[in-house]
């Protein structure tokens, strides 16, 4: 059982918080994906690619993210 004040902690590599989301929230996620694009060095995506790749995957974290907080 977790008690109010030891709010946000990381649960599966996830910050798990109280109210309203804040962009330090996920400041870990973006973090650690930014790492992964770097290792891939444009192997695979191009420039657009990536971008394309980090937009969907923001919106998607946003979107799952609302769904559990309603």
């Amino acid at each position: 059982m977790f008690v109010a004040d030891q709010a946000p902690f990381v649960y599966l590599g996830v910050s798990i918080f109280k109210r309203k989301p804040r962009a330090r929230h996920f400041q870990g996620i973006l973090n650690k994906e930014k790492a992964k694009l770097a290792s891939w060095k444009g192997i695979l995506f191009s420039m657009m690619g990536r971008v394309q790749l980090v937009n969907v995957v923001i919106s998607r974290m946003l979107l799952y993210c609302f769904y559990i907080c309603s």
